[in-house]
């Protein structure tokens, strides 16, 4: 019976949401849990391991990437003997990455003892830091069955999976918490967590794929230098995003106190809460766009982009205002008063989710077309302007610097350069990124505006109000962005026609 590709993609986007959402809720819940029964210290010191652990396990984010790639055409074709060859063959990398990863990060322990300014011992520290470790390098090992999956459009699966284990463990986590007082044995929960997980992805692997089982003949030497030069590619371009993403927190404990890292890492839980729900998004319509680009037409592979990118515009702005909007008042009622950061830093945060979230669909298109290669040294150069700029603007302006280092290192890289590589796959003037940026740009804050001026009556005392003063929030802004993309985009005038081909702009 042939599959139904167009339900798959249906199910990608609804479970993965729903999920996301939850994923949300589970870790709002186990960060209450921890300042409740522990204190705002230990956040820092989760925030610290994350980016610790981030800086050293970038290469398996690109190996999962590279697989995909790999492994679209593959099961466009349904070959499979090809399929089976790609898995075990990128099995093998993941395992060699693994020890590599693990030895780096065992010696990765020294520099977190001198990053801790904390009260907390340096015997809880290096044990609760190796439990941390354990746990990372288990799920990432073994995601190499789960992007398998989603390359055959059926990430819905994954996500199923990892949100039910999520919600059966919080409780455990937060009993645990409740009686212990105990931040390692909470840890270890997570680590077994993430055990069963990849155990409920194993068998079902298995089960829907026998093809996988058995052993499986090489890859020609040609693709694996290929699949090699790819990887390394992807290797770099996650080091620079992790040099962005990841070195806040650590540069907060280290040249602030790591009780600012646990307060800021709230903020930046929320707001990377809010981009992986783009994320989320892009990621279930991944495996679709691969198929189009391996088999479709020209005129519905530039159709493809041009709603991918309406979409992103849209989930850019409507998420924008809500967590400009809400977000002083949810931190008030969940962590409290002394939990909040200035107006300014939320500001800044704000311009940051900007720049990173509306070109969340060129990331897309360029990982989908392979454009590895072309993107690795602006993203290194990124990452390194981030760091150079984070140490120097933090010790002169606090975190503030530091959170604005960021934004300033995305502006002159990225934030031009990757929406220019797809465009030129495309064969069209990057001038129409420009003017799908201008006129973004203006419905958000169109849509902002009218937001404030709909919501600030609200005065929120309690979790009741803070409903609806979302529920008004969403509505108005949704509302507006309708109006105000239909007004932009809807009129092929807006996009001067010179510049809508590189071929006419050039005459």
């Amino acid at each position: 019976m042939e599959r139904n590709r167009q339900r798959d993609l249906q199910k990608n986007i609804v479970v993965g949401l729903l999920v996301q959402v939850l994923s949300l809720a589970v870790n709002l819940i186990s960060k209450s849990a921890i300042q409740s029964y522990l204190d705002i210290e230990y956040l820092g010191l989760q925030s610290v391991f994350a980016n610790f652990c981030d800086i050293f396990v970038f290469g398996f984010a690109g190996l999962g990437t590279a697989m995909q790639f790999r492994m679209y055409r593959a099961f466009a074709k349904q070959d499979k003997t090809r399929i089976r060859e790609l898995y075990h063959h990128f099995d093998r990398i993941y395992q060699k990455i693994t020890w590599l990863v693990s030895a780096v990060g065992g010696i990765c322990a020294i520099f977190v003892l001198l990053t801790i300014n904390a009260d907390i011992s340096d015997l809880e520290v290096l044990l609760t830091y190796l439990l941390y470790l354990i746990s990372i390098i288990i799920t990432n090992r073994f995601l190499v069955r789960s992007y398998f999956i989603m390359a055959d459009e059926r990430r819905y699966v994954v996500s199923a999976i990892n949100g039910a284990v999520d919600v059966a463990a919080l409780a455990v986590q937060i009993l645990v918490l409740k009686f212990t007082r105990n931040y390692a044995l909470f840890l270890l929960c997570i680590l077994v967590k993430n055990v069963i997980i990849n155990l409920v992805i194993k068998r079902y692997l298995h089960r829907k794929y026998p093809v996988v089982k058995g052993t499986a003949g090489e890859i020609q030497d040609s693709e694996k230098k290929e699949i090699v030069s790819n990887i390394k590619d992807l290797m770099v371009s996650k080091l620079g995003a992790v040099l962005v993403r990841s070195t806040d927190s650590i540069l907060t404990s280290s040249l602030i106190n790591t009780a600012l890292a646990g307060i800021y890492s709230n903020y930046q839980f929320i707001i990377t809460g809010v981009l992986s729900l783009l994320q989320t998004f892009f990621q279930a319509i991944t495996a679709r766009i691969g198929h189009i680009m391996n088999h479709d037409d020209s005129a519905k592979k530039e159709k493809s982009l041009f709603y991918s990118t309406a979409a992103n515009i849209w989930i850019t702005g409507f998420t924008l205002v809500c967590f400009v909007l809400l977000v002083q008042d949810f931190v008030t009622l969940w962590m409290g008063k002394d939990a909040l950061l200035s107006n300014v830093l939320i500001c800044l945060i704000a311009v940051n989710y900007y720049l990173d979230s509306i070109r969340e669909s060129t990331n897309t298109y360029r990982n989908i077309l392979g454009l590895f290669h072309k993107i690795k040294r602006a993203v290194l150069l990124k990452g390194l302007i981030n760091l150079i700029l984070s140490i120097i603007l933090g010790k002169l302006y606090g975190l503030g610097g530091i959170v604005a280092a960021t934004g300033i290192s995305q502006l002159v890289t990225l934030f031009w350069y990757e929406p220019y590589l797809v465009y030129k796959y495309f064969k069209k003037s990057v001038w129409v990124e420009v003017f799908y940026q201008l006129r973004a740009l203006l419905a958000i804050a169109v849509c902002l505006a009218v937001s404030y001026f709909a919501t600030q009556w609200l005065t929120v005392t309690g979790w009741g109000m803070l409903v609806i003063k979302a529920l008004l929030c969403a509505a108005v802004s949704n509302l507006v962005l309708a109006l105000m993309i239909g007004l932009l985009f809807g009129v092929k005038k807006f996009i001067p026609e010179k510049y809508q081909n590189r071929n006419k702009g050039s005459k």
